[in-house]
């Protein structure tokens, strides 16, 4: 069972088998339904989002500017995916192109690899990351680019005029080279000098610290309009495919929406039921956690937790172990 959480971990990690951490609640979810880092609709996901926060486009330039986890996946294969519903958003709303994410990296003598991104990056308070996404939106807003920000680490990027980026998601990245990539990121090697410039407008801009790049990906399904969408999309996934019910639970409508869109059945928590039957867990609100009917049930399942800020896996307790525990607790309720 893989549980996901949009918090940070509040429980004890004790003599638990860590895992690898992104930092993202969204990618956490992907990875949990079974996508892999190679195929990651990371933006497509986003894109589905309602709650999407847009701005005009910059009117000046900035004040200084440079120049110019798969686990072997084999159940059925989905094609033909639409990534949104026309219905689900307005119709002025522009839907993001590209997926545009800040970071923090690190240079070697020969190259350079990305070492923290999500809400690592939150630390400290938003005001570096908000310093980071006003200047990159003057920079965009010079080639008649507009970005927008769903959240702090989110940013979506809509340009016809740029060219088809061919990058791996944001965690295939994380702590891997980068400078082979990025001289491979387009033809004609246009992304990997904005890439150059956006690095140096970083550094040119000391309460941008310590932002230091933003990393840019544009996986699966694309689109610049809502009503212009990339169904080209392919993705393996093993749950929610049978006619016996769900094995998906989220407290979440716009991901339960998009979910559908892929042919999955899901169960929204309105809906949960009594039995533990669920193979994924997807919880926005941290609180639905303890407030499902069969919590106590979960100290008995290997789980695989994903928090904003740690993955790790825990397995059943053993029986002695359930009893003592019980045992203390009745003797704690009777002192008292």
């Amino acid at each position: 069972m893989d549980i996901v959480i949009n918090a940070n971990c509040t429980f004890s990690q004790d003599g638990v088998n860590e895992g690898v951490c992104y930092y993202d609640f969204y990618i956490h979810a992907l990875l949990a339904l079974g996508f892999s880092l190679d195929n990651l609709p990371l933006l497509s996901l986003i894109n589905a989002y309602e709650k999407l926060i847009t701005h005009p486009p910059a009117t000046h330039p900035p004040a200084t500017h440079p120049p110019a986890t798969s686990r072997g996946l084999s159940a059925g294969s989905i094609d033909n995916v639409s990534c949104l519903n026309p219905a689900d958003k307005p119709r002025d709303v522009e839907i993001g192109r590209f997926l545009v994410s800040p970071v923090i990296w690190e240079a070697s003598h020969n190259d350079a690899m990305i070492v923290s991104m999500g809400d690592c990056l939150k630390k400290g308070g938003g005001a570096h990351l908000d310093e980071a996404f006003e200047g990159l939106r003057a920079y965009f807003a010079e080639d008649n680019a507009s970005l927008n920000r769903y959240d702090d680490t989110h940013w979506l990027l809509t340009c016809d005029a740029f060219s088809d980026i061919d990058a791996p998601s944001l965690p295939a990245m994380f702590h891997q080279s980068m400078m082979k990539v990025i001289n491979q990121l387009d033809k004609t090697h246009e992304w990997a000098r904005r890439l150059t410039e956006i690095q140096m407008l970083f550094a040119s801009t000391p309460t941008c610290a310590p932002i230091n790049g933003v990393w840019v990906s544009s996986h699966a399904i694309r689109a610049t309009t809502v009503r212009e969408c990339d169904t080209s999309v392919r993705v393996t996934l093993p749950y929610g495919h049978g006619s016996d019910g769900s094995s998906i639970l989220v407290d979440d409508n716009t991901l339960a929406n998009w979910l559908k869109h892929l042919g999955l059945a899901v169960t929204h928590i309105t809906e949960v039921s009594k039995r533990l039957s669920y193979d994924v867990i997807i919880l926005r609100d941290a609180n639905q956690l303890t407030a499902l009917p069969f919590y106590k049930k979960l100290q008995q399942q290997k789980i695989q937790w994903y928090w904003n800020d740690s993955v790790y896996e825990t397995h059943p307790s053993r029986w002695w172990t359930r009893i003592w525990n019980a045992h203390q607790t009745t003797r704690t309720t009777r002192q008292s």
